[in-house]
């Protein structure tokens, strides 16, 4: 009988695609509904879909901040706003709704890498375990519009490595439309451009498909946003000025307080120092996996958009590229195991802090509380929007007085750990409806008079 160390390596990758396998739908089977007990960005992305498509209102009413959906990702409130009109707003409907997105971007890159490396059971290990680190299952289990932009660039590339540049440029740009972010696309794309430059004809149908599919995209998006042009670019520039990091690698790395995310750091380090030490050169124009991570890499430094949510834009190529330095090397089965094993941890870890987390039963006793004055305003935790939608529901004070010019004389107010505290001044005239838990937390309704506020703040009737 043969050890484990002396197995044929396509057998030994075959048992570890397995594993990845079991391991995907395993850690995204466990999360669905349990990776955030409270996510704030759930009930924003939410609300502007609700805004657009119900009301047709670009302003962040829950929060009371300047929306992005004035510029950008109709494409995105559209469709997730039809999806949870049929299906229903709550989290679960969203969160399915990215995760069928995900999905669809985990095959793009499949497709892509099956291209490019002509090995299909490399391609499908590659991207299970890709998607199964964290920041990919936090793109399907929040209600961002990540994980639409990220299917549109996914698909681009993958029409890229065929040879579709028109159809790689369009999707790039409906994937702008969705969000700034996917502009990551058009780096990715020119990485497969660089293996036309050998011939003057091939190079000039690429950028015309290319140019053709720019223009396209660009029209459509003026069709959406008719804004004038320095308007967009001031709201771009004062976003990227906002920002208290370098790039989204480095906010991924760096920023965030528990740096439970340096094991992938390593990981990629090690991968493409081995890639490098292997191929002996630092550029070769046919060579694709080098091409993306070059790209990828000048990408990050041209967007600059330092929020950790987008580095799912950037990690497929490096995986590519540090499989490849692996494979190359004596260690390969090993670390992959190793990063498989890291992956599940923190799975397990995630699931094991908020397996008790029941929203469909929030919901269910957030409706039953007794609001009787349909018009009087109501401050309360985010998850809580699904349910009193319909309502003037506010995730703060300062978003209240910004859209009910200034304070109320009284208002509804839901307490939790996830809810903003009163101000001194208010005072609480009674409880309404019985207290239930979420979280392992009491959630109570109360009726509060806001009337010494509005004296404070000078404001009268």
């Amino acid at each position: 009988m043969r050890e484990r160390s002396d197995l044929p390596a396509a057998g030994r990758e075959s048992r570890l695609l397995w594993c990845a396998l079991v391991s995907a739908l395993l850690g995204y089977a466990l999360l669905f509904g349990q990776y955030r007990p409270s996510e704030i960005d759930d009930a924003w992305t939410a609300s502007y879909v609700w805004n657009l498509t119900h009301n047709g209102s670009t302003a962040d009413t829950v929060f009371g901040l300047p929306s992005n959906i004035r510029y950008f990702g109709h494409i995105h409130a559209r469709l997730a706003g039809f999806v949870a009109d049929i299906s229903g707003w709550n989290k679960a409907v969203f969160h399915a709704f990215n995760l069928i997105c995900m999905l669809g971007a985990a095959l793009a890159w499949g497709g892509t890498i099956r291209k490019v490396s002509a090995n299909g059971r490399f391609a499908l290990l590659c991207v299970l375990l890709c998607f199964l680190l964290e920041p990919f299952i936090g793109a399907a289990y929040k209600s961002r519009s990540d994980a639409m932009a990220f299917l549109l660039v996914s698909a681009g590339v993958c029409a890229a490595a065929y040879d579709r540049f028109f159809l790689a440029a369009l999707l790039c740009s409906f994937g702008v439309e969705v969000h700034p972010i996917a502009v990551t696309g058009y780096f990715q794309t020119a990485a497969f451009l660089l293996r036309h430059t050998d011939s003057p004809k091939r190079l000039f149908l690429a950028l015309a498909g290319c140019t053709g599919g720019c223009i396209a995209g660009f029209c459509v998006y003026r069709f959406m946003h008719p804004e004038p042009i320095r308007e967009i670019i001031a709201y771009l520039v004062e976003q990227r000025n906002a920002s208290s990091s370098f790039n989204a690698l480095t906010a991924h790395y760096f920023t965030r307080a528990y740096f439970r995310f340096i094991p992938e750091l390593l990981f990629f380090i090690g991968g493409i120092f081995l890639y490098f030490y292997d191929k002996r050169r630092f550029f070769d124009r046919n060579d694709t996996a080098l091409c993306l991570f070059y790209m990828t890499l000048l990408a990050s430094l041209f967007t600059q958009r330092a929020n950790f949510h987008y580095i799912i834009f950037y990690y497929p190529p490096l995986m590519y590229i540090s499989f490849i330095g692996y494979r190359k090397s004596h260690v390969y089965i090993q670390a992959l195991y190793c990063i498989m094993i890291y992956a599940l941890v923190l799975i397990i870890f995630l699931f094991a802090t908020n397996f008790h987390v029941d929203h469909a039963r929030f919901d269910e006793n957030m409706a039953k509380i007794p609001f009787s004055d349909e018009k009087r305003a109501i401050i309360g935790p985010t998850n809580a929007w699904y349910v009193l939608r319909s309502r003037s529901f506010y995730a703060s004070f300062a978003a209240m007085k910004k859209n009910e010019g200034g304070m109320p004389e009284s208002i509804y107010y839901i307490k939790s750990i996830y809810t903003e505290q009163l101000p001194s001044c208010a005072k609480v005239i009674r409880r309404i409806g019985p207290s239930f838990s979420f979280n392992l937390q009491e959630v109570q309704a109360f009726d509060v008079d806001l009337s010494l506020c509005r004296k404070d703040s000078g404001q009268s009737n």
